[in-house]
């Protein structure tokens, strides 16, 4: 079952804009489905109070919020990765930025408590029974 080419364009169920009559265009000023507000960022790293450059910086979500992760970019190094330390709004409003850290260290630190509770438990209970 091969569709020749005649067949293929009357099977096509792609349409050009043209060939549809719905399709309307709506300006900017006509879309109230939607408002919204552009805020202007500015971020500072909180030890140093050094600002990034808005251009190196990176971000996934649009807005940003307490506890995300930003990428700075500088030219011609590795990427740094900080997270929101807080927020300071207005007119542009602030980000304060600290380095964010590897949390290997505390899984690290948790499974060395845990052992040795085990450990000191394990001897009280064969104490016991």
């Amino acid at each position: 079952m091969s569709n020749a080419p005649e067949d293929r364009s009357e099977n096509d169920c792609r349409q050009s804009p043209e060939k549809n009559p719905t399709i309307e265009s709506i300006t900017p000023a006509e879309d109230t489905s939607e408002d919204r507000v552009d805020v202007v960022y500015r971020f500072v790293n909180k030890t140093d109070g050094a600002e990034f450059p808005i251009d190196h910086v990176y971000h996934e979500a649009p807005e940003v919020s307490f506890g995300d992760v930003v990428e700075i970019q500088a030219p011609n190094s590795k990427p740094d990765f900080f997270s929101v330390d807080s927020l300071e709004e207005g007119e542009v409003t602030t980000v304060y930025l600290v380095r964010a850290r590897n949390s290997l260290w505390k899984s690290i630190l948790l499974l060395a408590i845990l052992g040795v509770s085990w450990v000191i438990i394990d001897y009280v209970l064969k104490l016991i029974f």
